[in-house]
């Protein structure tokens, strides 16, 4: 090989070498750009959590807290299931299958207003759901019940000869007591006064009664005795959404707190239902014709202690 031949065989191996040289650079130098612009993995959304409900006519107000990271961009969206039986243990992934996704929320939302019917039991749980992945866990069940309420209702002191001292819970209705009325035993309640010694005589403090007591009264109806009384109870709160009454005992008769419209009274029927009602304002100028005017929720599901 001649010297020229050789340098020309050395500057082409050069050429060569610098090629792939730059080649494996450029490989290098994209590896690192690819590795500089991964994604991050998408953040696992955590459950939303502490359900409660408050009954209301022909609706449920649901109220949650948020999701922990709600604010993540794989969040979508919270949903809202609902069954007439309890749903815990049913597979998540056949909740929206079998009908029991009812509606669902934006992140920033944690209060749903559910249309219901009055007198059915519902259960209902909430979960979030995220862009990409598996729906959340629940939150905790709770169950919840549309009631009938009213408002404005008066009712007269039973000694009164005019009026309606009576009132009928599943017609929401005022009802006289009087022996003319051939319909007065519908009554759950009525007005009348704590005395011990001669029932309801005039002038003294103002009672809910149960009716069943006015067969204790002299040549009262006897008929009354033959009733199942009303329970009674004065409720510790004065929040009117507070929708459950525990331990209402036996107690047939409470004082009505005339100096304190925020008190709030529960009632187990005799037919078993529960009630409450809250009185707005009381005409007490003339004993013996004095009323109450109050507001009432009934649950129309027998032994369900919801309104």
């Amino acid at each position: 090989m001649t010297a020229s031949t050789r340098f020309r065989f050395a500057s082409i191996l050069l050429i060569l070498g610098i090629g792939v040289g730059l080649s494996t650079a450029g490989l290098l130098f994209v590896g690192c750009g690819e590795k500089n612009h991964e994604i991050p993995p998408l953040d696992v959304i955590q459950a939303p959590t502490n359900l409660t409900s408050v009954n209301g006519n022909e609706r449920v107000t649901l109220t949650w807290d948020a999701s922990d990271n709600e604010s993540s961009t794989n969040f979508k969206q919270y949903n809202i299931y609902r069954g007439e039986v309890s749903l815990i243990g049913v597979d998540p992934t056949q909740l929206d299958q079998l009908g029991h996704k009812i509606g669902s929320v934006p992140q920033g939302t944690t209060t749903l207003e559910v249309p219901v019917t009055n007198g059915t039991l519902y259960f209902f749980h909430v979960r979030a759901e995220p862009k990409e992945g598996s729906l959340t866990d629940r939150t905790n069940e709770v169950q919840a019940a549309g009631r009938e309420e009213g408002v404005g209702v008066v009712i007269d002191e039973f000694i009164s000869t005019a009026g309606a001292s009576g009132f009928d819970f599943s017609t929401g209705l005022p009802v006289s007591l009087r022996t003319s009325n051939p319909n007065r035993f519908v009554a759950d309640i009525y007005l009348g006064t704590t005395d011990t010694t001669n029932q309801d005589k005039p002038g003294g403090n103002l009672a809910i009664k149960s009716p069943e007591l006015i067969a204790l009264h002299t040549n009262a109806d006897p008929q009354w005795g033959n009733l199942q009384p009303t329970s009674i109870k004065t409720m510790a709160t004065t929040d009117w959404n507070v929708d459950t009454v525990t331990n209402i005992g036996q107690n047939d008769q409470v004082a009505v707190a005339t100096d304190n419209f925020s008190t709030i009274y529960a009632f187990k029927t005799r037919d078993g239902n529960y009630a409450k009602i809250k009185i707005d304002a009381a005409d007490l100028l003339q004993a013996g014709s004095r009323t109450i005017t109050f507001r009432y929720a009934y649950q129309t599901t027998p032994n369900l202690d919801q309104f």
